[in-house]
């Protein structure tokens, strides 16, 4: 492996952490702003997920590959799944939410 692929794979790998990190930031606020009064358990859930995912990840990944003997296929079925998640979720109807006219003293010196 030459130099500069291995320079372009730690690259990638950084963006991916990166990307995957803000994704990570965002579901814990969003899922820490709709569940304020059970945070422990909104937490648990989201840990709980993350490690059952890299728990059985490389196994699923490993069976599609032992099966198909072409690495393409674990790649393009991991990459396929956020896409079938993603249309699953479009028709679910948007919250309605309402906007507080004044901030409380915690939210406004959060703001500033």
């Amino acid at each position: 492996i030459s130099f500069v692929v291995a320079a372009e794979f730690i690259v990638v790998r950084f963006f991916m952490g990166v990307g995957g990190s803000m994704v990570e930031t965002a579901t814990y606020g969003t899922m820490l702003h709709l569940f304020k009064d059970d945070r422990g358990k909104v937490t648990a859930a989201g840990e709980t997920v993350i490690g059952l995912g890299a728990i059985a990840g490389p196994p699923f990944g490993g069976v599609m590959y032992q099966l198909s003997g072409e690495f393409w296929l674990p790649c393009v079925v991991f990459a396929c799944f956020p896409l079938v998640l993603l249309l699953a979720f479009c028709p679910l109807p948007v919250p309605t939410v309402s906007v507080a006219t004044e901030a409380s003293d915690s939210e406004a010196a959060c703001l500033v």
